[in-house]
């Protein structure tokens, strides 16, 4: 018997040390964020390693089943091929969907080490178990340690870079596999596959093993029952869970297993990014080294444990060993995550790996010594469910769950209006310019051919290639007018017969472009007609066309409040005269214009769309992007997209641009040329007309083009408010006549309007305050229906008018738009009166150029605006982040407060570190920063009633059991700092988590306040995304 439970021990050892011979974990981070895969490092962290974890989680009792079932072995094969599978799929994948597949399958290649680990238990006796539980950890930490040690070497030398470790690590699974072969059958299992039980009574004291004796006879009587019983394994399942977890011995032991695991688990997930915050971490990645002296402490240790355990250390002297050991642990952790030396912090890593070894190999065998029946592998499953249920936390924080309850933001809150001064018009000289045009018609104003007599001009036609580039056509000299065809743009050189001479641009509504093909929509639906040949006086309310056409004219960086402070006259016209409804609780999803505006326009978030970042060799261009105008294009509508600011472009600053050109009329060419051609203009002008009006104009233009077709126009300008929180007010009156005049020609007759902000003012002095802060979030948008809409669909727009005070994101405004398209195309193909969003909900995410793959939480996360939006809908409900959720109950802290200032302190340090982190591989251009100080902290606190709620108390939900405490894991804060060198002022919010007291921010929770202007000049051109965080050493 001594040699056969040896020799099955080594066998199985041989197996898991091949198993964890896997080369390319210790750099897992490095290989996904690499150049094989297009994703982010957001989206390995949201989309993918998350992945895994639930996979786990479903999977575990579900493996430990089968398992049983299958008697042991089938599923170490069964971990074996998993393991081919999940390297095999990470060398042939580029894709996000790929990292995801192989992350299902890794749940399953964790969940089945339980097979490994049980195995043992039911092939030798239980004399033995100290030793090879000893064997089998040690064996994989052997693994460990040889893979760390092979990875460090080959990476070290340069000898394969990190992609080429995973083909080592999928020769390592082939050969477990063919190992498993000499692996010996289980001829019984504890469940499935019992030993037939002898009937008769049992002598508890004559006949029971040793391990039963100590259990009570209630006990006793119970597990010989449910042994008998070989139909109902669920019983005998229940009788050892039962049995375990009322004995106090393993309720203490599996309570040491589970918070030990739990530990293990979550310091080596965040060890890595803790070493990438250290400005000292060596030029050379030492993961693979620092894994192998950790594997190689923990095997001896758990050695160690086997041998010093195995019949010297009573259950007293054990418990007290860990709990000692324990402590030391603690201090190891400190030691690597508060030490400023990374090389202390390895060091920290691997005496704390080298204690787990000792302390879970003992915990493990007290733990299978202290069960009946050979239940260990129940109750080993049970005990890691529960480590992993310690260390997951949960995506959606107790304090974003509320009920968005909206700031009350004064409109004339003194500390707000200090800021605000008003400002004259813009003044672009006293020379006007001599050619407009209206539509596609270009000619001499009158006013000039009166002064300067007969007047010859040249017109060149200016022709899109590509965002950043242009041609020029042929040059047509004529007296007449002069039609646009092959551009909306065009260059013009003027000779009067007096001598005077004009250069300059003008633009139009070309005629040449091909209209779409429209559906078969001449008929209203018959619902409409009867209606209004029933109420003749109101005909007039009927739309000319089927569609309604959509003008959306959005200002950059204009809160609520101050839209209605700087444009007065726009907003009473808009509220008073058109009958805008204003949405109170619009809230931004994320920091600056395209975390705006990609999700309004694509349903998606960045992060979910096609790579398309300049800085990423990989990336395409935005055509890949699915924009709500094709969705209208191909429903027969017209499309116009119109940006101001073309060097900071939403989707040609940072991203690559389109490569064709995006829709029908495109002003972006525009303001490219006239950048080059007529820089000497005065300061927000082109050549004698300020630039807001070229905008304005083009805008109506195109609305007057066509008519007779249904249209869709968004037209975006950032010139006056980008950088100013006043001078927006110069364009008041301008944009107060334009909306009059699209009403007196009877352009919104049939058009919804929507007039909206990005987001409000980051960078002026404003921004800096905490009302400010809070109007940052809460950007100006607003809906006006014609009467027809409101008549045509009344469900839908008393929804709307209920939704005014709701809680609304981007994402619900995109699929507004969406519910409108399908609510005029059922109704007019005739097809079904019912135009439930319901129906259409579910394609919302359709007709993309690609797969893309949203989480399970960001499926809900977009509303129609003409359903009714929940009046309890949360910031997490609406995929809102805490750091940009305004309805969020800030308490503000006093920075001497003994009770916070170590955490405010800490706090900051981590916002530094983070924004130091993300400039370390640029620091030959960019300095490291410094904290200078603190201005001001805010700690979020949930809604007291929030933690109070239990349950309802009656049947109908109306009235509440407010008797419940509910526990906060983690609190957020958000603090203004000033960093040094340079005097950047920065808020962000950071993580603080109660049980591990570590502070945690992210990149994208960090907004610069303040301009970096010349500041971040040297890495304009090489790294666009870091402006906000690099000062410049020269």
């Amino acid at each position: 018997m001594e040699h056969s439970w040896l020799r099955i021990s080594g066998v199985l050892c041989v197996f898991g040390f091949l198993r964890e011979l896997r080369p390319s974990e210790p750099y897992h981070s490095e290989i996904l964020l690499g150049e094989w895969y297009n994703v982010t490092q957001d989206q390995v962290n949201r989309s993918v390693y998350p992945i895994g974890t639930y996979s786990y989680l479903a999977l575990l009792i579900v493996v430990f089943l089968v398992t049983d079932f299958l008697r042991y072995k089938p599923m170490i094969i069964a971990n074996a091929l998993t393991g081919i599978i999940i390297w095999t799929v990470l060398l042939t994948t580029s894709t996000l969907f790929g990292l995801q597949i192989s992350e299902v399958f890794y749940g399953f290649y964790q969940a089945t080490e339980v097979a490994y680990y049980s195995y043992i238990y039911a092939k030798v006796d239980k004399k033995y178990y100290p030793r090879v539980t000893s064997h089998t950890r040690a064996a994989m930490f052997v693994g460990k340690l040889v893979a760390g040690l092979l990875a460090q070497l080959l990476i070290g030398f340069d000898w394969m870079n990190y992609q080429q470790l995973m083909y080592i690590s999928v020769g390592s699974q082939v050969f477990a596999l063919l190992w498993t072969v000499l692996l010996p059958k289980v001829e019984q299992s504890l469940y499935f596959h019992q030993q037939v039980a002898v009937s008769g009574p049992v002598d508890k004291e004559a006949d029971a093993p040793e391990q039963l004796k100590d259990i009570s006879n209630e006990h006793f009587n119970e597990l010989s029952v449910a042994q008998k019983d070989r139909a109902q394994p669920l019983q005998l399942l229940w009788a050892h869970f039962h049995i375990a977890y009322t004995n106090v011995m393993v309720l203490q032991w599996s309570l040491w297993y589970a918070v030990s695991l739990a530990g293990s688990l979550q310091v080596a997930t965040y060890m890595q990014v803790l070493w990438k915050s250290y400005e000292n971490e060596p030029k050379i990645v030492w993961n693979g080294g620092v894994d192998a002296a950790l594997t190689a402490l923990a095997a001896l240790f758990s050695l160690m444990a086997g041998y010093l355990h195995a019949g010297r250390l009573k259950t007293r002297a054990s418990l007290l060993s860990v709990a000692v050991l324990a402590i030391l642990e603690g201090g190891c952790i400190l030691l690597a995550s508060w030490t400023s030396n990374i090389y202390l912090s390895y060091l920290g890593y691997v005496l704390f790996g080298g204690i787990f070894g000792f302390i879970i190999t003992v915990t493990s065998a007290e733990l299978a010594k202290s069960l009946v029946e050979d239940s260990f592998a129940l109750i080993f499953g049970i005990n890691t469910l529960i480590a992993l249920q310690i260390i997951e936390r949960s995506i959606r924080s107790v304090m974003n769950q509320g009920e968005c309850r909206q700031p009350h933001l004064p409109l004339d809150n003194p500390d707000i209006m200090k800021f605000y001064k008003p400002v004259d018009k813009i003044n672009c000289g006293t020379s006007p310019d001599w050619v407009m045009c209206e539509k596609s018609i270009c000619f001499v104003k009158p006013e000039i051919t009166a002064v300067h007599g007969d007047i010859t001009c040249s017109y060149t036609d200016i022709i899109r290639k590509s965002d950043y580039t242009a041609r020029f056509g042929r040059t047509n000299r004529i007296k007449e007018p002069y039609v646009l065809q092959n551009s909306d743009f065009v260059r013009v050189a003027c000779h009067a017969s007096s001598g005077e001479k004009w250069f300059g641009m003008a633009f139009g509504i070309r005629d040449t472009v091909q209209r779409p093909v429209v559906p078969n929509v001449a008929v209203l639906p018959a619902e409409i007609v009867i209606a209004n040949s029933q109420q003749q006086p109101q005909l007039q309310e009927v739309p000319t066309s089927p569609f309604y056409n959509v003008l959306m004219f959005g200002f950059d960086s204009l809160s609520r409040n101050a839209f209605i402070r700087k444009l007065p006259r726009t907003y009473a016209y808009l509220t008073q005269q058109l009958g805008a409804i204003v949405l109170q609780g619009y809230n931004i999803v994320g920091d600056g214009t395209p975390q705006a505006l990609v999700p309004l326009l694509t349903g998606y978030t960045e992060l979910e769309l096609p790579e398309t970042r300049k800085r990423i060799s990989s990336a395409g261009s935005v055509d890949a992007y699915p924009m709500i105008w094709q969705d209208f294009r191909r429903l027969g509508y017209m499309t116009s997209f119109n940006e101001d600011l073309p060097y900071v472009g939403t989707f040609t600053y940072r991203m690559n641009g389109f490569d064709s050109q995006p829709v029908d009329h495109y002003l972006r060419t525009y303001y490219m040329q006239a950048s080059n051609m007529l820089s000497g203009s005065a300061p927000n002008c082109i050549g004698a007309q300020p630039d807001h009006l070229v905008m304005l104009d083009y805008t109506k233009n195109f609305m007057l083009k066509y008519r007779d077709s249904p249209r869709f126009v968004f037209s975006f300008h950032g010139g006056l408010s980008h950088d100013s929180i006043n001078l927006i007010g110069a364009a008041d009156d301008d944009v107060h006549d334009w909306l009059v005049t699209l009403k007196e020609k009877s352009l919104l007759d049939d058009t919804i309007l929507i007039f909206m902000a990005d987001h409000g003012n980051r960078f002026a002095e404003v921004r800096a305050t905490l009302q400010g802060k809070q109007e940052e979030r809460l950007p100006f948008f607003s809906f006006t229906f014609p009467e027809s809409f409101k008549k045509r669909f009344p469900q839908e727009y008393n929804n709307f008018l209920a939704n005014e005070h709701r809680l609304v994101t981007p994402f619900d405004v995109h699929a507004t738009l969406k519910h409108l398209i399908q609510m005029q195309s059922v109704g007019l193909n005739d097809q079904t009166p019912d135009t439930s969003y319901d129906v259409f909900s579910n394609d919302i995410h359709t007709e993309t150029s690609q797969t893309i793959h949203i989480s399970e939480q960001a499926r809900g996360r977009s509303i129609s605006l003409f359903e009714r939006i929940p009046s309890n809908r949360s910031c997490a409900d609406a995929y809102i982040e805490p750091h940009w959720c305004a309805c969020l109950n800030w308490q503000p802290l006093e920075l001497n407060d003994s009770r916070y200032e170590g955490i405010i302190l800490k706090a900051a340090n981590s916002i530094v570190e983070t924004i130091n982190a993300a400039t370390l591989e640029r620091r030959q251009f960019c300095a490291p920063l410094q904290l200078l100080k603190v201005n001001w902290a805010l700690r979020l606190l949930p809604h007291k009633e929030l933690l109070q709620f239990k349950t309802n108390s009656d049947k109908d939900g109306f009235l509440a059991d407010m008797t419940g405490h509910t526990t906060v894991h983690e609190v957020f804060y958000q603090l203004q700092l000033v960093t040094q060198p340079g005097q950047a002022l920065y808020e962000a919010s950071v993580a603080y988590n109660l049980h591990t007291f570590e502070c945690t921010a992210k990149l994208s929770d960090i907004s610069r306040v303040n301009k970096y202007g010349s500041q971040a000049r040297c890495i304009y051109e090489r790294d666009p995304e870091l402006r906000k965080f690099c000062y410049c050493r020269d």
